[in-house]
Parts: C-alpha cells; structure tokens; sequence
C-alpha cells in the first residue's frame, strides 16, 4: 500500500510540472519577404568533418579572415516577384571560389518553415545547388548559408558563408 501511495505522489508530482515561457514568443513574420534584397558576406567558415572525425585540432577555419582581399567583397540579391513568389538571385563573388550557381531562380524548400535554399540555373529545368540556411531569415539578423562538397557521397568540406543585409 505504501508503495502505491509513493507512486502515485510521484505521479501527482511530474504531471504537476509545467514548462515556462522565458519571454515573447514574437510576431510571425514572412521568410520570403525577409530574405529579399541585397547581402554582404561577411564571415566564411570552412568545416572539415573528416579532420573532425580523425579529433584534429584544426577542423574549422574562419577563412574570410585569413584571406580577407578574396571575399570582402562578395554580395548576394535575392529577390521576389510582384505577388511575393522567390524568383531569380545573383551572387557577386569577385575572384573567391564559391561552388554554387551564380546565378538563376531560387526558392525555400518549405515557405513556412525552411531549411535550404534551392538554386536553379538558367540552363537547368532541375535544381542544381542546394544550401542549408544555418539560420532561418529573421528581420535585423544575418543568414547563415552552409553548403557540403560531396564527394563518394561523403560531406568532405562545408563551408558556412554568413551574410548581413544592406
């Protein structure tokens, strides 16, 4: 009897916590309309998953400051069309190697709750570059844009670009 009594105080107890809220949730907001418009790279960083794997120190590299010149100047333009659809992008990469389509049409892979950003070329009738966002377009926050080179279907390099917009 007394353990039936222990178990169901225990009960009693768990059923009684209730998570709470730290803050505002905050107001929906449209991804589409908070990805349009002009972006300036300002940090990339290079992931290397297989150095991570082997435990070696340097598996992650900000490489937009150690090579500054290459990627000071790089900007991005999404934009939309009149009844709010994504329609074509452009990235202005100077001289940097960049490893997706430059140009072309784009869209979210979900408008709701997206987590790539899916690239077209001009040539193409089938999506042809694929970035995971690192960061859902929030307004007043950069994006963090991640792309995989693949290879042997292995992720071998990543390489995370984080973008402010102008």
């Amino acid at each position: 009897m007394k353990k039936h009594v222990i178990y169901i105080l225990i009960l009693f107890l768990m059923g009684s916590c209730q998570p709470e809220l730290s803050g505002p949730i905050g107001e929906p907001f449209n991804k589409l309309e908070e990805i349009q418009g002009d972006w300036k790279l300002v940090k990339v960083v290079q992931h290397d998953p297989i150095s991570e794997k082997l435990n070696l120190k340097l598996y992650q590299m900000d490489i937009s400051e150690r090579l500054p010149d290459l990627f000071q100047n790089i900007t991005a333009k999404f934009s939309l069309s009149e009844n709010g659809e994504a329609t074509n992008f452009e990235f202005n990469i100077g001289d940097a190697p960049f490893y997706v389509d430059t140009v072309g049409t784009w869209k979210f892979d979900d408008n709701q709750f997206p987590t790539k950003v899916l690239l077209t070329h001009p040539d193409s009738l089938t999506i042809t570059s694929s970035l995971d966002l690192g960061s859902v377009p929030q307004p007043g926050m950069p994006i963090k844009l991640k792309f995989n080179r693949i290879h042997n279907d292995e992720i071998i390099l990543t390489y995370i670009y984080e973008f402010v917009k102008l």
